[in-house]
């Protein structure tokens, strides 16, 4: 008794004292990220000879609900307007500053109108203040779940620290509300208001990649309830970007994302400092050419796609640890195959990490998510200089990697017929009747 009394003493103080030491580690690195953002700066767009931009993608935002308010919403997507209207934005000659296109829906530019009322600079404050509300109430709900005030503190101390929270605050982008909708979207439906839940999902077409496998997943399972609510509310997006676009915003959005497909170091569209597996492939095989890295990263996720919708096969029982497991493949299957997803966009990595830390059996599963985690957050610190030297994308191998440890904690799913009937489990994967039953 002695000898255990005293083994459990010192894993106590090791644990203490890596805690303590994590919790300095960030302290220290929130310390220099928060001292860079200098609200006193003027918000500046990038230029063709430097790149030292301020609140760059709010300018974006801020003159797209500008043109709504002059009249000009059947501009959106006209590049020289736009450049035009965020130059005179920021006083800077419009000749030298960077094109950044405005990629959002008409119905966002519509609601960015409210904040366009107000001068740039104070419109950027109240963003921003909206924005760190909605990062606050997404990882409220998500840190909830914890065990102790430890964890709590140091999972908020480790998001304050990074650098996705950084790049999200330096270039005012949507990151924290995209983040919340996620948050949202797996509370609603862990309550089993899917309806609802299919409504908040729809608010994400905000950036559309981003609803393409949730979508598949809710149409896999059947969920005819979300289905029905995304329907719905994106209808009623849809009516919303005609009356503030007109007809042909309805046109010239898609074409746009079209065309966008095929840039590169051009129009604010820089690949390589992307994450998803077209910024690895494309990184990987160098100077190749568009197609070889395009086919490579488009076999990749389908590849993710076909992992995560096997994964979600068999019975939806919203209340078990498994679901958390899934959703945390559904987010991670996003990032991954997001033809467009910078820095800032990582924040919503912390909705799998923090689910599947929970859901975790035990200290060892919990160390390996920890440990993938914390990788992530340091390489972010010098991702750009690791890049360079090795031309691997480590934070995309990293994220696929916590893809695969969360796959590989849902062993059911890839039991065979023979093996599920052995276990007592239904042979198809679908729920039995009584499973159905108790879920109605």
């Amino acid at each position: 008794m002695v000898g255990l009394r005293r083994s459990d003493l010192v894993w106590r103080a090791v644990r203490f004292t890596a805690a303590a030491s994590l919790l300095l580690v960030f302290l220290w690195a929130g310390t220099s990220i928060w001292a860079r953002l200098d609200p006193s700066r003027d918000i500046a767009l990038p230029t063709q000879d430097t790149y030292d931009p301020f609140m760059d993608d709010y300018v974006v935002y801020w003159t797209a609900g500008r043109m709504v308010l002059d009249g000009n919403a059947g501009q959106l997507y006209d590049l020289d307007a736009v450049q035009s209207y965020q130059a005179g934005a920021t006083g800077q000659p419009s000749d030298v500053v960077r094109l950044l296109p405005y990629f959002n829906p008409p119905f966002a530019a519509g609601a960015l109108s409210g904040l366009a009322v107000l001068p740039l600079e104070v419109s950027a404050v109240v963003f921003t203040g909206l924005s760190l509300a909605a990062l606050g109430s997404g990882l409220r709900i998500l840190l909830s779940r914890l065990n102790t005030r430890l964890e709590v503190v140091a999972w908020t101390l480790g998001v304050l620290s990074s650098m996705p929270l950084y790049y999200t605050l330096l270039h005012g982008q949507f990151s924290f509300l995209l983040f919340f909708l996620f948050v949202a979207v797996y509370v609603l439906l862990k309550r089993g208001s899917d309806g609802l839940a299919g409504a908040t999902l729809a608010l994400l077409l905000l950036k559309p990649p981003l609803v393409l496998l949730p979508l598949l997943v809710l149409a896999l399972n059947r969920r005819m309830e979300a289905l029905r609510g995304f329907l719905t509310c994106a209808t009623g997006l849809v009516v919303a970007s005609l009356l503030v676009g007109g007809p042909s915003s309805l046109i010239a959005y898609p074409e746009l994302l079209a065309t966008a497909t095929t840039w590169d170091d051009e129009a604010g569209i820089l690949i390589w400092a992307m994450f998803g597996w077209n910024a690895f492939f494309e990184a990987l095989t160098g100077p190749t050419g568009f197609l070889i890295p395009m086919l490579l990263a488009g076999a990749a996720s389908i590849g993710t796609l076909v992992l995560c919708l096997r994964a979600w096969k068999g019975p939806w029982n919203a209340q078990s640890p498994d679901f958390d497991v899934r959703y945390s493949m559904l987010v991670l299957g996003v990032l991954l195959t997001s033809p467009h997803l910078y820095g800032q966009d990582l924040i919503m990595g912390v909705i799998p990490a923090a689910l599947l830390y929970g859901a975790s059996r035990g200290d060892r599963d919990r160390l390996v998510i920890v440990a993938l985690v914390l990788a992530i957050w340091a390489i972010m610190r010098v991702h750009v200089h690791l890049l360079d030297a090795t031309g691997l994308n480590f934070v995309t191998l990293l994220i696929f990697a916590i893809f695969l440890v969360a796959r590989a904690r849902l062993p059911d799913a890839t039991l065979g017929a023979r093996d599920k009937m052995r276990a007592g489990l239904p042979a198809s994967g679908r729920p039995s009747l009584p499973e159905r039953a108790a879920a109605r």
